[in-house]
C-alpha cells in the first residue's frame, strides 16, 4: 500500500490464505475481483396487534432482539490452473511437492469440497503432500469423491489479508480477517469459449474475527498466523510456510476454445433405444458445471443470548451443468443427439451417458492436454436439448451426474485412470462416483 492509503484498503491488495484448521502451513489462493465475506445477525421483531382501548389511540411500538449469528458466508473466483512441479532437484518452502507431480493452484479447495482432510499432510521439506481425494501423479493429478460421504467436510482456517502482507508496525495497516471452521459448499466451473476457465467458490464459516495478538481468535497460538505479535507486527513472515509455487506462472491457464466434449453410451446392451450412436461429439460455445454439497448449519435457540452456529452438516451431493453448442447436422454431432434423445424419451425414464468434458483439449481417453482438465461423469442423465434461436441456431444441453456401479482405478504413481468395471447400473443413492476431475499441468 502507498503512504497515501495507510488507513484505506484496496481490493486488488487482498490476499487469501487457506489451510486445514490449526495447521501451520497454508496455501495462498490467487483470486479474481469480486471476492466477498460477511456474517449477518438473525433478528426477531416483536409488534403489537390489538384493538384501540378508547376508539382513538393504540399502542404502535415494536421491539427488536438479536437471536443468533447466521453462518458467515464467503465467495471468490479463481482461474482453473493445473500445475506440475519442475523437479529441479531443489525443494524449498513454497513448493507444492518433492518431485515432478501434477496438481492445481487451488488443490486444497478441491480437497475440501470432496472430503474431510482427515489425514491430510501439507508440503514439507523432503516429503510429499497428501490431500484427501487427490492422487498427485507424474502424468496427471486425479480427484475422486470416494471419501465424500461424510457427515461433515473439511474444516478450514481461511484468512483474508486486506493489505496483502504488510510489515508495518501500525496495526491499521495489517488488517487480517479469520474465517473459523470455513467449509467449501459449492464450486461452479465456467468455460466461456472466448475466455479462460474459471471456478467460483462459495461456502460458510462459523465466525469472522480479526486476527491480532496470537494466531487465532480463540486465544491459541497454533496455526498459520502464529507469528503476529500483540501490536500486529508480522515478526517472522509466514511466507516461508506458504505454498506459492506456480502462482505467478502464465503457463497454467486453460484456454476454453481448445475444449472438447464426448458423450458415449455405456449401457448399450440394456438400453431400450437402439438408435443411440456409440459416441457423440459436441463442439462447445460455452458451458458450466456445478458441484454442490448443500451444506446447512445447526444453531441453538436459547433465550437471552445471541446464539452461535454449532457446526455444519452436509446434504445431498449434486453434480449438474449445462453445455451450449451450435445445431450441427454433421453425423454424430448435436442434431443427431437431439433426435436420438427425443426418440428415447418415450422409453427412458433415465438415460445414461459417459460424459467427458475436456477443457483445454483432449490428449487421450481419461487424459486432457496440458494445461487442461477433464471433468468425467461415468453416468450422466442428459436432458433433451433446447433450441436457442439467434443468428446461428444453437442448443442448450443440461445434464445431471448419477452415481453408478462402474469401477475406476487410479495409478498411485502416475495418476492415470483406467476403467476396471463397466457401468451397467446407475441411480445409486449410496455411491460416490458421480464425478472425477483429472488435471494435467504444463
Amino acid at each position: 500500500m502507498t503512504a497515501a492509503n495507510t488507513t484505506l484498503f484496496l481490493q486488488r491488495d487482498t490476499k487469501i490464505f487457506v489451510t486445514k484448521k490449526a495447521n501451520a502451513k497454508a496455501y495462498e489462493i490467487p483470486a479474481l475481483e469480486g471476492l466477498s465475506f460477511s456474517q449477518a445477525v438473525n433478528n426477531a421483531t416483536i409488534t403489537l396487534n390489538e384493538a384501540s382501548p378508547d376508539g382513538s389511540t393504540q399502542r404502535r411500538g415494536s421491539a427488536a432482539f438479536a437471536e443468533s449469528l447466521a453462518p458467515a458466508e464467503w465467495s471468490f473466483q479463481t482461474y482453473l490452473r493445473p500445475t506440475v512441479e519442475d523437479n529441479s532437484g531443489t525443494y524449498a518452502n513454497g513448493d507444492r511437492d518433492d518431485g515432478n507431480k501434477h496438481g492445481a493452484i487451488e488443490e486444497i479447495l478441491w480437497a475440501a469440497l470432496a472430503g474431510d482432510l482427515g489425514t491430510a499432510t501439507f508440503p514439507a521439506e523432503g516429503s510429499n503432500k497428501d490431500l484427501t481425494g487427490w492422487t498427485f501423479g507424474t502424468t496427471n493429478a486425479t480427484l475422486d469423491f470416494a471419501s465424500s460421504n461424510k457427515v461433515q467436510l473439511a474444516k478450514l482456517d481461511m484468512f483474508f489479508a486486506l493489505s496483502g502482507m504488510g510489515t508495518a508496525s501500525d496495526d491499521n495497516q495489517n488488517v487480517i480477517y479469520h474465517l473459523d471452521e470455513a467449509v467449501v459448499n459449492e464450486v461452479s466451473i465456467d468455460f466461456d469459449i472466448d475466455g479462460i476457465a474459471t471456478c467460483t467458490w462459495s461456502g460458510f464459516a462459523k465466525k469472522i474475527a480479526e486476527v491480532n495478538a496470537g494466531a487465532r481468535p480463540d486465544g491459541s497460538t497454533a496455526g498459520y498466523f502464529q507469528n503476529i505479535s500483540a501490536n500486529n507486527v508480522i515478526t517472522a513472515t509466514p511466507n516461508g510456510d506458504t505454498v506459492t509455487a506456480q502462482n505467478a506462472s502464465t503457463s497454467n491457464f486453460i484456454q476454453n476454445r481448445l475444449s472438447e466434449v464426448v458423450l458415449a453410451t455405456n449401457n448399450t446392451n440394456t438400453d431400450p433405444n437402439t438408435n443411440y450412436l456409440d459416441e457423440y461429439k459436441v463442439t462447445l460455445t460455452g458451458g458450466s458445471i456445478t458441484i454442490s454439497n448443500n451444506i446447512s448449519y445447526v444453531t441453538p435457540s436459547m433465550m437471552q443470548t445471541v446464539n452461535q452456529p454449532l457446526g455444519h452438516v452436509v446434504g445431498s451431493r449434486t453434480v449438474s451443468g449445462n453445455l451450449t453448442c451450435y445445431a450441427d447436422s454433421t453425423a454424430g454431432r448435436s442434431i443427431d443427439l437431439y433426435e436420438d434423445l427425443q426418440e428415447a424419451s418415450v422409453f427412458d425414464a433415465t438415460n445414461m451417458f459417459d460424459l467427458r468434458i475436456y477443457l483445454g483439449g483432449k490428449a487421450s481417453a481419461f487424459l486432457p492436454n496440458g494445461p487442461g482438465a477433464l471433468f468425467f461423469l461415468p453416468a450422466a442423465h442428459i436432458d433433451i436439448p433446447t433450441h436457442n434461436v439467434e443468428d446461428v441456431i444453437s442448443f442448450d444441453i443440461a445434464f445431471t451426474g448419477l452415481a453408478s456401479n462402474g469401477v475406476f482405478a487410479t495409478n498411485s504413481t502416475t495418476g492415470v485412470v483406467t476403467q476396471t468395471t463397466a457401468v451397467s447400473a446407475t441411480n445409486s443413492l449410496t455411491a460416490t462416483n458421480e464425478l472425477m476431475v483429472i488435471m494435467k499441468g504444463a
